[in-house]
């Protein structure tokens, strides 16, 4: 073979990545499978009832449009709200039309009295939002409570959190023990 022709051959016909192979990119981890982290309180948060971060879920009371746009540009790619449908008619703005313009995905999980009472299926289906999703998380309600309470059911049943260590994340942000058995039935 000439040098021509070796040369067209590899211009022709590169090399292939073979898969798993350092050319072959992991990819991202979705934010269920992200380290678990303690929450911690973000500075100028009070505006949402105190934003708090744990690694790549947010923690909040109810944002406004402006703090779901500044969210957006964090790279928040999914918006999970458990206020009920009663608490979010009195909103003075859309909120899954103000993300679906932003390019943020919305989960509605509601969270309150009597048919939205907390249950195994809430927690399910902030795993599979999770599950589902890369990036970060803001999971909200009206206050912080709801949302770091299912946050705390989802760390014991799906991430091996101890009681003890859920108790402690909840008592951080909302200064109350975790109520993972409202969620979850009595743990063994």
């Amino acid at each position: 073979m000439t040098r021509r022709s070796i040369l067209a051959a590899v211009l022709l016909f590169p090399p292939l990545s073979v898969p798993g192979s350092a050319d072959d990119p992991e990819p991202a981890p979705s934010i269920a499978e992200a380290d678990v982290k303690p929450p911690r309180a973000v500075p100028g948060g009070e505006e949402m009832g105190g934003l708090h971060e744990a690694g790549p879920i947010l923690l909040a009371g109810q944002p406004r449009r402006e703090d779901l746009e500044r969210l957006a540009r964090d790279g928040v790619s999914v918006v999970i709200n458990l206020r009920t449908p009663r608490e979010m008619a009195s909103l003075p703005f859309d909120e899954p039309e103000t993300l679906k313009t932003l390019g943020v995905d919305y989960v509605h999980i509601p969270i309150g009295p009597g048919a939205f009472a907390p249950r195994p299926e809430a927690v399910e289906q902030l795993h599979e939002a999770l599950r589902s999703h890369q990036g970060k998380a803001l999971i909200h309600c009206g206050s912080a409570f709801r949302a770091t309470q299912l946050w705390a059911a989802h760390l014991v049943k799906n991430r091996g959190v101890s009681r003890s260590q859920a108790d402690a994340f909840t008592k951080s942000v909302t200064g109350a023990p975790a109520m993972v058995e409202q969620y979850l039935g009595p743990l063994p």
